[in-house]
């Protein structure tokens, strides 16, 4: 983020339209809803202010909740504000320890809640991400992504920098991040197409050169990691010293399913093109590939797996994935044509 950031007149004009922007055309706002704004005690209070004073705007009342920060991702909020979550029709998340996956985030989602997961963003963020970024061509993008994934059978994934893995779909279908109109939608910052393949499938060393978040101590990495999957579990770490703390921070929570292969992400951003301090924005880098361990989000899966104590993810920057021995991405860059013919029609230089 750049210093001028923290100057209170930073896109002051631009971040008002991109909030408008979030509000309508991402989460369907309308005249008389309730949109709830949580951030915590490490996120960008402008922000939340400017999405408030924008959600009253339109004819919503906006109720904006600021408390204390976790130290655990997916952990429940105070009880007051899981109560007042439920009570909305938007909920719009900042907090920089998210509450993604928790019981709250359930119960809310249960209840109608239309949900979208903006941890750790900030106004240069939104800007960037969202504001300045052709959403239509972004989402027709990560649809074609998803359309040739729930096609394969079995896709590989390698890289210049030691990864070489193996998955089986099986029938599993990847989800889009996109928009938020349905009751208990669940959204993130766009730019991401998930997709799970049968867990015990997944074998293999990825080795992640981008950033590993949580937990703060890791972070964007300064040399790659290298995890070793056998049958969906991660079996060794190894690395510098941000893979030992990386790996002591798993074995904390006294749960094998940390270690569990949770999901893959493409990431395809345009406005996000290296990785950062920005939580939300570490999986989108474009032309990545996130890998997630423990907790995950239904309807992803339909069984998502239980007694899970948190959740992290891993970036490899420039993967090369291979879909039933057919290249769609090569070091990083989109290969197949219909891919070409999307990175094109969103503008991202170089294709």
């Amino acid at each position: 983020m750049p210093v001028t950031a923290q100057l209170s007149r930073y896109w002051d004009y631009e971040v008002y339209k991109t909030a408008n922007k979030l509000l309508v055309d991402l989460m369907d706002v309308k005249e008389g809803q309730i949109v709830v704004i949580t951030n915590d005690t490490t996120g960008d209070d402008r922000l939340s202010r400017i999405v408030s004073t924008v959600a009253f705007q339109v004819g919503a009342t906006p109720v904006e909740v600021r408390y204390q920060t976790n130290e655990v991702a997916t952990s429940d909020p105070p009880k007051p504000v899981a109560e007042a979550l439920k009570s909305a029709d938007v909920w719009i998340e900042f907090n920089r320890t998210y509450i993604l996956d928790s019981h709250t985030q359930l119960e809310a989602q249960k209840a109608g809640v239309r949900y979208i997961c903006l941890t750790g963003m900030d106004v240069d963020s939104l800007v960037r991400t969202i504001g300045k970024v052709d959403l239509d061509a972004m989402f027709a993008l990560g649809e074609i992504l998803a359309e040739i994934t729930n096609k394969t059978d079995v896709m590989e994934v390698t890289c210049a920098n030691g990864t070489n893995l193996i998955a089986e779909m099986q029938g599993r279908k990847a989800s889009v991040e996109t928009r938020a109109t349905d009751p208990g939608s669940v959204l993130m910052l766009g730019g991401q197409t998930n997709w799970v393949p049968f867990e015990e499938t997944v074998n293999g060393n990825a080795v992640f050169d981008g950033s590993v978040w949580p937990p703060d101590s890791v972070g964007v990495l300064f040399s790659p990691m290298t995890l070793s999957f056998e049958d969906g579990f991660v079996r060794r770490i190894t690395g510098n010293w941000q893979a030992s703390r990386f790996e002591e921070w798993l074995q904390s929570f006294n749960s094998e399913n940390m270690f569990r292969f949770s999901h893959f992400s493409y990431g395809y951003n345009p406005g996000v093109l290296r990785p950062s301090d920005i939580v939300c924005e570490l999986e989108r880098v474009f032309g990545c590939l996130d890998i997630g361990l423990g907790s995950q989000t239904y309807p992803l899966v339909e069984f998502p797996i239980e007694n899970c104590p948190s959740h992290t993810d891993g970036t490899i920057l420039k993967p090369t994935i291979i879909m039933d021995g057919e290249p769609i991405q090569k070091d990083g860059r989109y290969v197949h044509t219909e891919l070409i013919k999307a990175c094109r029609a969103l503008g991202v230089p170089g294709y």
